[in-house]
């Protein structure tokens, strides 16, 4: 073997990288939005036969620069005595671990290649707070983007008005309106609520019910003219379904990628490695996930966790409301 063929190796080895990156950007968005269905165990099995080539191909990367690196001190019999041991390991690996390599990347590409054809050609539904048909657009260099259907917003100026009790509505303003109250009114409308420091896992309500701060709830007020009052934000925003969380391993990948990507605006690789880490913890509930606001405060849980000191951790407090047992 000779230096140019480690570099044609080493080439095809970042070729075959590029072409996993490119698998992964073109399912980013389809990964956040699925929902649990038949097919569920097929994704995580994809995502796993794309993390294990990545890891072989970066792996054979190392191998080829070593082998570079090294290459002259070993063709003038000037390496040291555990420096040989070690370029002899590498060399006598280096085939096998290349040839399996490329085999799996194959093998992976043939049998997904309907299912990244079906993401570029044709359209895809999710399960989202309103339904919609989401179609998935070639771009340019293998590039994918995800196109929503959906009306146009109306760009009126509303207006938030307090009724009776807790009831509010909107109101469209007229043109000569001024909107300078707009603020004002939000903020005394929201100082009846408090900060909710609590996950609640309820069984009995079927829901789970998420810590919140009157500051996030007013910013989501303000920026969306999806919501008509603070209830109809924590209503939407931080109340959620608990059945869908009932398949453990399914919720607890898909809510810390969604988690990496937004919350920590990680790469696709990071949050596909922790997704896939956190899957399998089997002593994570995936609403502790939702319930985190940065990775600070997931990482300090684990933490917790591990040592099986939860009452350490004091971001926010943790109940359940279970159905009673059946007789």
């Amino acid at each position: 073997m000779d230096i140019d063929q480690l570099d044609l190796e080493l080439e095809k080895q970042n070729g075959n990288i590029n072409i996993l990156h490119e698998c992964l950007k073109s399912i980013d968005n389809y990964i956040q939005d699925m929902r649990l269905s038949d097919d569920t165990q097929d994704i995580l099995e994809l995502l796993r036969q794309v993390k294990s080539n990545l890891d072989s191909c970066k792996k054979n990367v190392k191998t080829i620069k070593f082998l570079k690196t090294h290459y002259d001190d070993y063709t003038n019999g000037e390496l040291k005595h555990s420096e040989l041991i070690t370029y002899n390991r590498c060399l006598n690996e280096y085939d096998e671990a290349i040839e399996l390599t490329s085999n799996s990347i194959s093998k992976f590409l043939v049998k997904y290649s309907n299912f990244f054809h079906s993401l570029e050609e044709n359209e895809v539904e999710f399960e989202t707070k309103k339904t919609v048909k989401m179609k998935t657009q070639k771009k340019a260099k293998n590039k994918f983007e995800i196109k929503v259907d959906s009306e146009k917003r109306d760009n009126s100026t509303y207006e938030i008005i307090d009724t009776q009790g807790n009831d509010s509505k909107i109101k469209k303003l007229n043109e000569e309106e001024s909107v300078d109250n707009i603020s004002s009114t939000m903020n005394e409308y929201t100082d009846e609520l408090h900060d909710n420091n609590i996950l609640l896992i309820s069984e009995k309500k079927n829901k789970i019910f998420l810590p919140y701060t009157i500051e996030e709830v007013t910013n989501i007020l303000e920026s969306s003219d999806q919501y008509i009052n603070a209830e109809d934000v924590i209503k939407n925003e931080f109340t959620l379904p608990l059945d869908k969380h009932k398949n453990g391993v399914f919720s607890r990948f898909k809510e810390t990628f969604r988690f990496m990507r937004k919350k920590e605006k990680a790469s696709i690789m990071d949050s596909l490695d922790f997704a896939i880490d956190l899957a399998y913890n089997f002593k994570l509930n995936s609403a502790i996930i939702l319930a985190c606001k940065n990775y600070e405060q997931l990482d300090t849980y684990l933490d917790c966790l591990e040592l099986n000191e939860l009452s350490k951790f004091d971001y926010f407090k943790i109940e359940y409301e279970i159905n009673p047992a059946k007789r």
